[in-house]
């Protein structure tokens, strides 16, 4: 363990088949008096076969005085601290947990467990967390409760407080303290950090110690331009046209500056963003099939209508499968003062709020999910392939 980890005090789910990452809450978890009791499971997405851990968050019992009975719905019982199961085929188990207290007290919390053979990847979008670090821990215990595999942040880390607190916040649980120690967490280079001071965070929230990077993860490719979207269009396209661009189901772009916003500071029409070309960028999301592009650099949200080839292909927030373009997204909520947000041709939603983005992202279709930090979600919309 590294020396400064901050430690949350809770029953620890570690998954054995090759992934560290929580699963997901849903509405059958129930909470108690005692911290908040809350079951967590990983991986996100158990299939028959794949053992997982399975662990509670909200339990201080730092000495290990308290008795644990867990009932992982399949007529499997423990009474260890943390356990270790796997289900033998698909289906829903419910999963008890029952805690007594050394003073006899006793608490009892229950969720279900999905195990199935064809899950989605989910992954948080984000960006501008600067200036705010209160703000910036509110939305990081938000979308902690959506257990993502992946986290990615526009940029405009933590100008107004430091690097280290920026990482303390996500240290403090330990489904986000998993994805920054795994590589998980990345982020794209925003104008209010150095590259030196990217690269000497650490754990790292690069890929290769790059600025510019590109990955597959699950169905997903993902590739992050830095700050300027426009600055490198030809290793762009490189990437577009490898084989594993080309074999995901999804292909994702992340950056600082938008390709369109109608945000009061700083603006992009898809021609120009903050003084930079973007149309050919554009260009290469409409050959390469780019499904999502999110960027942060003017603090509010902002998505567009369908478009591709510069021209609006549909104003529904629901496309039907075959239908070519790209949703443009400004995801700058993170916790930074908000700016006002305009309007323009091409915007379908704006809105002045702190926010997150989930993405859920199946084989045949992707859906976007945004919230506010109590949960209310402000927009929706969803990709079929």
């Amino acid at each position: 363990m590294h020396y400064w980890r901050i430690f949350c005090i809770n029953v620890i789910i570690v998954i054995l088949a090759g992934c560290t990452l929580p699963g997901n809450l849903d509405e059958e978890e129930k909470n108690y008096d005692m911290g908040n009791i809350s079951i967590w499971y990983s991986p996100v997405s158990p299939e028959p076969g794949q053992v997982i851990m399975v662990y509670a968050l909200g339990i201080d019992d730092p000495l290990g005085f308290f008795q644990y009975e867990w009932d992982l719905g399949d007529t499997y019982t423990s009474s260890e601290y943390v356990v270790y199961h796997a289900y033998s085929s698909e289906g829903i188990y419910s999963v008890t947990l029952t805690v007594t207290e050394n003073n006899g007290n006793i608490y009892t919390t229950v969720r279900n467990i999905s195990v199935s053979n064809n899950h989605g990847f989910s992954f948080i979008a984000y960006g501008d967390s600067r200036s705010d670090p209160e703000e910036h821990q509110r939305i990081v215990n938000a979308f902690t409760l959506e257990n993502p595999e992946l986290v990615f942040n526009s940029g405009d880390l933590w100008d107004g407080y430091t690097s280290f607190e920026w990482l303390s916040h996500y240290l403090q649980n330990p489904v986000t303290d998993a994805l920054l120690e795994h590589n998980k967490v990345c982020i794209a280079r925003g104008n209010h950090e150095t590259e030196v001071e990217i690269f000497y965070t650490y754990p790292s929230i690069v890929k290769d110690n790059k600025i510019e990077y590109a990955f597959v993860q699950n169905n997903c490719f993902f590739i992050c331009m830095g700050l300027d979207p426009g600055e490198n269009n030809s290793w762009l396209e490189q990437q577009l046209q490898s084989r594993e661009a080309q074999n995901a189901a999804w292909r994702i772009i992340f950056c600082h500056k938008p390709i369109y916003s109608a945000g009061s500071s700083h603006g992009a029409d898809g021609f120009v963003s903050s003084g930079s070309s973007v149309s050919n960028f554009r260009l290469l999301c409409d050959t390469y099939k780019v499904t999502w592009v999110f960027a942060g650099h003017d603090h509010h949200y902002e998505r567009t209508h369908y478009i591709y080839n510069g021209n609006i292909v549909s104003t529904k927030t629901t496309i039907p499968a075959g239908t070519p373009g790209t949703f443009y997204i400004v995801t700058g909520g993170g916790g930074a003062p908000l700016y006002a947000a305009g309007s323009d041709w091409w915007t379908n939603i704006s809105l002045v709020e702190h926010h997150y983005c989930l993405i859920n992202a199946f084989d045949d279709h992707c859906e976007l999910i945004v919230k506010k930090t109590d949960g209310s979600v402000i927009d929706l919309a969803t990709v079929y392939k």
